[in-house]
Parts: structure tokens; sequence; C-alpha cells
């Protein structure tokens, strides 16, 4: 994880372009973060995180290519360092449920 005064690296994966890419650019115009990868799926995700190892992985809990809540867990097991967050604009209390156990 980043020092007291580093940036913090992120890495965005999310089945929407529009999304992934915004969320990148906001988070692009703080100092405080550094964005280091964006995918597109579940595996992609996977994929950036072993090999980027950002501090912190943002996934959309509904992603082609396995899924973001399948995906976070693959990072847990993986790329233990790697602190995960799920997007989700989904209401279903399935979805948060799954989301917070993976």
């Amino acid at each position: 994880m980043a020092l007291v005064g580093e940036r913090i690296s992120v890495a965005v994966g999310d089945g929407h372009p529009m999304i992934h890419e915004g969320v990148s650019s906001v988070l692009s115009r703080d100092s405080r973060f550094s964005i280091v990868a964006q995918g597109g799926s579940g595996r992609e995700a996977v994929n950036i995180a072993c090999e980027c190892k950002p501090d912190v992985m943002l996934i959309d809990v509904h992603m082609p290519g396995g899924g973001g809540i399948a995906a976070a867990g693959a990072i847990h097991a993986k790329a233990p360092s790697v602190k995960t967050i799920r997007l989700t604009v989904s209401e279903e209390e399935t979805d948060l449920v799954s989301a917070l156990e993976a």
C-alpha cells in the first residue's frame, strides 16, 4: 500500500468502457491517485491485479468474463496485497451479499 505522501495506484475493471474510462478520468485528476490499468472483463481484472499489483482494484460486480465477484475472489487468492472495491448499480440484496463475501 502507498505510504503517506505517495500516490495510490488504482486499476479499474468494468464491462462498460465509458464507465471504466470515466472513473479513471475522474480519479486521475486527483494527485493522490495513479491509474495503472483498465480492463473490461473479470479475466482482465485478475490479470491486471496479478501483473500490475495496484494498491486498489475497482471491480464492477457484473462484468463479462467470469464476473466481478469471481474476479475479486481470484484476486484475493492470487494477489492478496491488492485491495478490491466492488462497484455496482444493482439493487439486488444477493449481489451485495455475494460481493461482500468475495
